[in-house]
């Protein structure tokens, strides 16, 4: 079988540099008692519900080709921790290193984690030529029905396959004018789009990625969302545009440039089977803002809501086909026409039942 286009862009990626960075690591809170047995067979189902968690992608002659496994028993190891907390994140960060191949029966790997009799941790990893982040979420929603009946309950209708999805992106591939109009959007929005350097006290890393890179975290002042959601109802914005806006405002104060390039990650589901097949439905849009120093801020932020409007109408075209058709400058490292990128995150909140036990919402591990 043939990949989309945002899983071929994923396989080229892993196959110059096989990574964690291609991988999508939850780690999942559970108190309260645990039937270890059930919760490993929901996951078990969903492995065998889903295709895409039993795909392997391999190379013929030249060409990425996916390839589906039978259901086979996916590895559910039971891990006992006995020194709490600072063991538990010792074995998430190593669990984490760990990168996933795109060979063999399962791009995906579980393991709980038992710290006590009432505290247990799933650890889930993906690779991401399999999942985005609405695919967890739908995995989640299915394991948690499973555990809910204690695995005796009804059987949940045929999974729709992601396999159908990509037959359709094919499909709209083979009419030589149907992107015609949106390539030719991205081709004059993208003339002339450059890399924006960062002012940094060390020369930028080249050749391979370290990905030895630290995470900020920086917890915003109370009040500052409601602020933000404020702004957006009173100009007839989002609170991602706002901060969409606030962000590229930022890196033309801190690199000088009026030209402000920002990558936006955007799904392609559609229809409301979409919603519940796991898959790659990711696509990357260039968000291209024009910084005069002349505006306001609430004018750069109209501004911006106009622009990523007009973009999100084009946004059908594969990241890889615009890359071709406008031919940026190759970077350093990294996508070419897009170094920076901007997202929002919804998370659930509050605790959910598993099986009789308080389960919390995913935190990336």
């Amino acid at each position: 079988m043939t990949l989309s286009h945002a899983q071929e862009q994923m396989w080229f990626l892993h196959q110059m540099e096989p990574s964690p960075a291609y991988t999508v690591p939850v780690a999942y809170d559970i108190t309260g008692p645990l039937d270890v047995d059930v919760l490993c067979a929901a996951l078990q189902t969903v492995v065998d519900r889903h295709e895409i968690l039993r795909t392997e992608f391999v190379d013929v002659d030249g060409q990425p080709t996916a390839r589906v496994h039978p259901p086979t028993p996916l590895p559910c190891p039971l891990v006992e921790l006995t020194s709490g907390e600072p063991e538990l994140r010792e074995a998430l960060k190593a669990a984490c290193a760990q990168p996933l191949t795109l060979d063999g029966p399962h791009r995906m790997s579980a393991r709980v984690y038992r710290l006590t009799g009432e505290h247990h941790v799933l650890f889930l990893m993906f690779h991401h030529i399999a999942v985005d982040g609405m695919s967890v979420q739908c995995l989640l929603d299915e394991v948690q029905r499973y555990c809910g009946s204690g695995g005796t309950g009804a059987p949940l209708p045929p999974a729709p396959q992601f396999a159908d999805h990509v037959k359709a992106e094919r499909a709209a591939d083979s009419d030589p004018t149907s992107d015609d109009a949106h390539l030719s959007y991205w081709r004059t929005r993208l003339a002339g789009v450059d890399e924006v350097t960062l002012p940094a006290d060390r020369p930028r890393p080249t050749g391979t990625a370290t990905h030895s890179g630290r995470l900020l975290r920086h917890d915003l002042r109370p009040g500052f969302m409601a602020a933000v959601e404020g702004l957006a109802v009173r100009e007839r914005v989002t609170p991602f545009m706002v901060l969409l806006a606030a962000f590229a405002w930022t890196l033309g104060r801190t690199t000088g440039s009026t030209d402000i390039p920002v990558g936006v990650a955007t799904s392609s589901r559609a229809s409301a089977e979409s919603f519940e097949t796991v898959g790659l439905f990711v696509n990357m849009l260039t968000v291209r803002n024009r910084i005069d120093p002349a505006l306001t801020f609430r004018a750069f932020l109209q501004q911006t809501r106009q622009n990523l409007l007009a973009d999100l109408e084009h946004r059908e075209v594969p990241f890889s086909q615009v890359v071709r058709v406008i031919r940026p400058p190759p970077p350093p490292r990294g996508e070419p026409a897009v170094q920076r990128g901007h997202g929002l995150r919804a998370q659930k909140t509050g605790p959910e039942s598993v099986a009789g036990s308080g389960f919390a919402a995913p935190g990336r591990a």
